[in-house]
């Protein structure tokens, strides 16, 4: 009696370990372009080596194509690390994908009284599936110190 319920209980991993292959098998990776979409982005951005603050899922992902060498050079940060990266430079501005910019934007002037952000959308790969938008902060008469031309990204 117990040798046959170990074996059906056995049986049953088994088959459970199968379909649940199966399932991982069929699956679709959320960031396949991922490379390609970054230096998209990347290739826009209104300074060099320029912050990217995106979502913790993205970043992870990033990581690893960074890790093996396939992302373009930028600094990738998590919203919660891109807020004081991103006055850490002389020149301010960057990416932000797909969080908040427009609060991003809000602390920097908050945190740094005498600089101005703007943003704007960035163009992406077709099918891309989230929003991108990049920003530039300048202090007084600086070249990218017009409010007015925000379009609250």
């Amino acid at each position: 009696m117990q040798r046959g319920a170990a074996v059906l209980l056995i049986a049953l991993g088994v088959w459970r370990a199968a379909v649940m292959a199966e399932g991982l098998t069929a699956r679709e990776p959320i960031y396949t372009d991922l490379p390609e979409t970054l230096e998209a982005l990347v290739a826009q951005a209104p300074i060099e080596d320029p912050l990217v603050s995106m979502t913790y899922g993205l970043r992870m992902a990033t990581l690893y194509h960074e890790l093996l060498g396939e992302a373009p050079r930028a600094r990738y940060r998590v919203p919660w690390r891109a807020e004081e990266t991103a006055v850490a430079g002389d020149a301010v501005g960057g990416i932000v994908v797909p969080t908040d910019g427009r609060q991003l934007l809000q602390w920097i002037e908050h945190r740094h009284p005498d600089l101005a952000c703007r943003s704007w959308v960035l163009d992406q790969p077709e099918g891309t599936p989230w929003p991108a938008y990049a920003f530039s902060c300048a202090g007084p008469g600086g070249p990218d110190a017009d409010p007015a031309q925000a379009d609250d990204g």
